[in-house]
């Protein structure tokens, strides 16, 4: 029956599985509470709705599974049973819930015709590095477009695991009659900050195809998670990257031991075996605990000495004699290991053939002297390129309780990214290039000042210096904008690279970001539409002739309004590339692009003060209409073609930073000892642990359920009244049961309050989770689902200004979202004290007095777990 149904469309009547050899299972497919046998099963087409039961009974009570309309007594009539639509409640009036102790998968294959259309990867293998928000997945529809079609897709582990190194997804990618081409399933990526992190692989799987074919050739993509670390100011610590054009890994690393380097040293703290030997440092494992601390007995000579060869040193023989103008060391990125290695270190190198441990102090020459005053990586550039055949870091003095160094790596010269070479202007916005009114200062230092039309303002916009351009006030005004007159005819025929920050705040109409013309022989231009709530992103190089090189072909995915953004257009051998946050979205043949009349804009499509040169049929208003409503930071122009490595050490500077917009606290409890908690969100909200009942371990803060808890020093005052916020952590129950009492809370992060709607807190209510307010209302998650016990879950609830949850069909202004997944959620209140629905949903109105808290509110609903992680 279920196949006929799902297969063939066939529908079950009332009572046309009851007690047949059609469905009569033998036991209870949908967990144990009421332990009835699931023998009916029936399924209906009714008003574009498909609506399916597997039930006792062919009533709602005691379901395993159901959706559509209701089917009780096989009828949707409303005057008999409410026709609701969505996934109905599993238990009906005075009945039994059937509890949530298991669950049914359903996957359905249909029988492909031979003259179907085909599904499948477009990729086998497929590359992310783990600063990644996401990994797109492209999926493909060929052949007949005649019919719908459709494929399922789910992912599987490999080396990487389901909520530690991406999040699990399950899903199905459809194609409308007529639609082909491919679609990109999105899977979360989550960064892995353990210490030993290594590569991961996981896979995503097509299966049950609709209406089309799926060859075992192209049913499976392998997705790699590349390892990637992030020094200070944004300088790369291990350096690797995809080849350009392939697949290649490239490490520049010339010291690595895979590519021929040799360690020495001054001697290998021993003591505890061999996790601290001279070759940890260079063996490629990135902030292992297998790292180099040197020998004890070593000594320290004074501060900037370099005359004694007798002091504690690391260096690595290179395979031959080069040139190198990088180097990178250091030993942890985390913040974990905040006592390693803080001093001064000597950068020395020497030319002598076979050079090790012995040779003499004369050999080496001193490159700089260093001071660590953390023990974050460092990748420090040469003042030119140098001729060595090794290299050795002298630890001179040290304010480290502990020496240790993981991983040392030397570049040779060029390999390293340049982003000031070929820079033909910048434009940062910062206070000291505003100050004059008129014109924005070029910070390059080639004097291409761009000048101020109209209403522009300058200032911070959250951490980033800004450029506002404002809406314009109607529709025939001209829109405020920048112009580099010095660009003017300027020779872009060879190679260049136009750089964006971008955050767009109005979503109507086009929006021109960066360019020097549209619809003009030569002239290139980043704009965006109106298209997708005015998310979508295009590009166009117009060579000679006319031709266009790719206008608007990213259809909006990656740019939501309201968010900061990186957009970079490459041309170069007369191809044109598009990169968004990093990623190469298109990449066209295009031709030749020659000298226009016409100098650089910022804020604005075409050029304002020349309409015949944009659009010659349009008046000056028409073409001038396409303003940016929005900021703008950060504007650089290149005469050179950026490849994959340079625009991500572009992104790399700009990633961290908008990854932290709106923070207020982040507590990463990794700190592994001590009572002090760190915020890594640049807010100072450091805190404390009550040491009583708190201990460090299984990857966080761990509460014993009793007193442990944690608290910050100072109020989180930046949340108060109705304001938006989202909470998110790291959980980790670890009780032998949740309680069955309907009271019993456990609170695991929020603020502490306690007036009614004055605070809020994530936490688990018989281990569901909950967003409370104030005590008396929360909002929950609907299917009442509890989190696993003895098992970490990523827990997520966003909240919006206003009510608690939507009313009249409006969407609801509290979203949770669980292992990377939202999922529905309902408002809970207490009626029987007399309160309203209108009362409990009110806004709330959050104290400015409140303090950050983890593992308690008030000093009660004490959490029994590990904690970690969340901002």
């Amino acid at each position: 029956a279920a196949w006929e149904a799902f297969s063939e469309g066939k529908e079950t009547v009332f009572d046309g599985t009851s007690g047949t050899d059609t469905w009569n299972p033998s036991a209870v497919l949908g967990g144990t509470f009421h332990g009835r046998d699931q023998k009916y099963f029936m399924y209906r087409f009714e008003n574009g709705v498909r609506s399916f039961l597997l039930d006792d009974d062919q009533c709602s009570c005691f379901s395993t599974l159901e959706a559509g309309f209701t089917l009780c007594q096989g009828s949707s009539d409303p005057t008999k049973v409410a026709s609701s639509l969505g996934v109905d409640k599993l238990n009906g009036e005075g009945c039994t819930s059937p509890g949530f102790s298991t669950s049914v998968e359903l996957f359905v294959r249909e029988r492909p015709s031979t003259e179907s259309a085909a599904v499948g990867v477009q990729r086998a293998v497929v590359f992310v590095r783990e600063s990644e928000p996401v990994v797109r997945i492209p999926v493909e529809r060929t052949g007949p477009l005649s019919d719908a079609a459709a494929v399922s897709y789910m992912t599987m582990d490999g080396t990487g695991v389901a909520g530690t190194n991406y999040v699990a997804a399950r899903g199905r990618v459809a194609w409308a009659a007529g639609e082909g081409g491919s679609k990109s399933i999105i899977v979360p990526i989550m960064l892995d900050s353990g210490i030993g992190a290594s590569d991961k692989t996981f896979s995503l799987k097509l299966l049950a195809p609709e209406h089309a074919s799926l060859s075992t050739a192209a049913d499976e993509t392998s997705v790699t998670i590349r390892v990637e670390r992030t020094g200070v100011s944004g300088t790369p610590g291990p350096l690797s990257f995809k080849q350009e054009g392939g697949a290649t890994d490239v490490q520049l690393n010339i010291a690595a031991k895979s590519k021929g380097g040799i360690a020495f040293s001054s001697g290998a703290d021993t003591s505890v075996g061999s996790w601290f030997s001279e070759a940890n440092a260079i063996d490629g494992d990135y902030g292992q605990l297998q790292a180099f601390r040197p020998d004890a007995a070593a000594p320290l000579a004074g501060a900037g000495s370099t005359a004694s060869p007798n002091m504690p040193f690391i260096g690595v023989i290179f395979p031959a004699r080069i040139l190198i103008d990088h180097v990178a060391f250091g030993r942890d990125n985390t913040g974990v290991h905040a006592n390693h290695w803080r001093g001064q270190v000597a950068v020395e190198v020497t030319t002598v053939p076979a050079p090790d441990a012995s040779t003499l102090q004369s050999d080496w020459t001193l490159v700089d002297t260093v001071t660590m005053t953390t023990p974050l990586r460092r990748l420090y550039a040469f003042n030119s390129p140098t001729e060595a055949t090794a290299l050795r870091l002298r630890l001179i003095n040290s304010t480290s309780e502990v020496i240790i160094i993981d991983e040392l790596e030397v570049y040779q010269a060029g390999a390293v990214p340049s982003l000031t070479s070929g820079m033909l202007a910048q434009y940062t916005f910062e206070a000291a290039t505003v100050s004059d009114p008129s014109k924005v200062v070029d910070t390059s230092g080639n004097g291409n000042d761009a000048l101020v039309n109209g209403l522009v303002t300058f200032g911070m916009e959250g951490s980033f210096a800004a450029a506002r351009f404002p809406k314009r006030a109607s529709d025939t005004a001209v829109p405020a904008y920048l112009e580099v007159p010095a660009l003017k005819n300027f020779e872009w025929d060879q190679a260049f690279t136009a750089s964006v920050l971008v955050k767009r705040v109005g979503a109507g109409g086009f929006a021109g970001v960066l360019g020097n013309g549209r619809g003009v022989d030569g002239s290139f231009e980043i704009r965006m539409t109106p298209s997708n709530g005015g998310q979508e992103v295009g590009v166009s190089v117009n060579t000679v002739g006319g031709h266009n090189s790719g206008e608007f072909v990213l259809r909006g995915q990656a740019v939501p309004v309201g968010d900061w953004h990186h957009i970079v257009l490459t041309y170069g051998d007369n191809a044109t590339s598009l990169w968004i946050d990093g990623e190469e979205l298109i990449k066209s043949v295009s031709g030749t692009v020659v000298r226009v009349d016409q100098p650089l804009f910022i804020g604005v499509s075409g050029n304002p003060n020349k309409p015949a040169g944009s659009r010659p049929s349009d008046s000056l208003p028409a073409s001038a209409a396409e303003g940016l409503d929005g900021f703008v930071h950060d504007v650089r122009i290149y005469n050179k073609t950026f490849t994959g490595v340079d625009v991500a050490e572009l992104w790399r500077g700009f990633e961290r930073t908008i990854k932290r917009e709106g923070l207020a606290a982040w507590w990463r409890l990794a700190e592994s000892s001590g009572s002090v908690i760190v915020d890594d969100s640049g807010k100072s909200v450091t805190g404390a642990t009550s040491q009583s009942g708190t201990s460090w371990g299984e990857g966080g803060l761990m509460l014993d359920g009793t007193a442990g808890r944690a608290s910050s020093s100072s109020a989180l005052a930046t949340l108060h009244g109705d304001a938006a916020f989202s909470v998110c952590a790291w959980v980790y129950p670890s009780r032998d049961a949740y309680s069955t009492d309907l009271d019993n809370v456990e609170y695991v992060v929020g603020l502490d309050g306690s007036g009614t709607d004055t605070w809020f807190a994530l936490a688990l209510r018989r281990g569901v989770p909950t967003l409370e307010f104030g005590g008396k209302t929360r909002v929950e998650r609907q299917s009442g689902t509890k989190l696993p016990l003895s098992q970490w879950s990523h827990v997520c609830f966003s909240k919006s200004p206003g009510t608690k949850t939507g009313t009249g069909g409006a969407s609801s202004p509290t979203l949770l979202f669980v292992n990377g997944m939202e999922v529905a959620t309902r408002l809970s209140y207490a009626a029987l004290d007399g309160v309203t629905f209108e009362q409990a949903n009110t806004a709330p109105n959050l104290a400015a007095t409140n303090k950050l808290t983890v593992g308690a509110i008030g000093g009660a609903g004490v959490f029994k777990g590990v904690v970690a992680g969340g901002p």
